[in-house]
This record gives C-alpha cells, structure tokens and sequence, in this order.
C-alpha cells in the first residue's frame, strides 16, 4: 500500500509522498479535529486512485464513506455524513466548494480534467496525478488488497500512529 502510494499516487515524488503520509498521520493521530486540508487525486481509469482513498477510508470503519454523486456531499438531506470523519468523493462532479464544519476529512478522486476550482497558491488542496505504470494491473491491486486484508490496515495505522514524524508538519499547507 506504501509503495503504490509513493511510486504511483506520488508518482516517485518524495516531497509528495511524505506530506501525504504526514497528512494522513495527522488525520487518525488528531481525530477530534477539522481535517482542514483536502487531498485530490486525478488519473486514468484503473490506476489506483480508489486504492489510496478507500484503504485510507477503510481504517475508519463506520466513519468512513465513499461517495459517487454530487448529491451526496452537497445536497440538502447529508445526515448519512453525520457521524464520519473521512469522506471520499469518487467522480463526484460539480464539487466546487464544501464546507464542512465538522470533523470531516476529504479525499476527492476522479478522472476528469477538471475535479475542483482552486487556484495556483491554493492552501487547503493538495492535488496529485496519479501515475499509469500499474493501469488496470489486476494482479497488483489484489495484492495489495491481501496485503492490507492480512494484517495491512492495522500495521498501516500503527505506522501512521507511531511511525510517521509530524515535527514541524502544518496539514493546511500542502505542496504546490
């Protein structure tokens, strides 16, 4: 899971792949606080995109939600966000702005050009590309996935809880 979120979602970029983890670390190691940053995720179909995103959302259990309409994040009737503090937007289009006042941290995945309207100096956005070298690989994402089925998940938040270093890390201002 480590190495596909480095090699493919950071696309080797070391700077990339260590915010992201310092990010994700500040998520479950801070719980109680607003996630004030939102990843998003841009790649072709069968990248690996909903890899990242639902084994993050996976660690939270019952307060994890994927999401695949617009309606979902932004509509009047929301009470099924009630109780998650992770929500992850699958080609969710038309998401341009959400306020969340609440607990909520966003991952926004999709394969369109064009996922939100932020700036270039945009703070609280953190933007990849994914990478193609494992495209539609089936036998690599089922590894992963028995990976993270076989004890992954709870090596990955013992590794964000205790592994990852935080010092200096300021979650609401990622790389550009």
């Amino acid at each position: 899971y480590l190495d596909h979120l480095h090699e493919n979602v950071c696309q080797g970029d070391d700077e990339n792949y260590r915010w992201l983890g310092r990010w994700a670390a500040h998520q479950v190691r801070h719980p109680g606080e607003v996630g004030q940053s939102a990843v998003v995720v841009r790649g072709l179909k069968g990248v690996g995109k909903n890899v990242f995103a639902e084994g993050f959302c996976d660690l939270w259990g019952q307060h994890g939600i994927v999401v695949t309409s617009e309606h979902n994040v932004t509509g009047n009737f929301n009470a099924h966000l009630r109780d998650k503090c992770v929500l992850v937007s699958d080609e969710a289009k038309g998401v341009d702005k959400v306020e969340v006042p609440n607990l909520l941290r966003h991952i926004i995945i999709s394969n369109e050009s064009h996922i939100v309207s932020v700036t270039g100096d945009e703070r609280r956005f953190f933007v990849l590309e994914c990478g193609n070298a494992h495209r539609n690989d089936v036998p690599y994402f089922a590894a992963i996935q028995k990976q993270l089925n076989a004890g992954g998940y709870g090596a990955l938040l013992y590794h964000l809880l205790e592994e990852v270093d935080l010092a200096g890390f300021d979650v609401r201002n990622p790389p550009h």
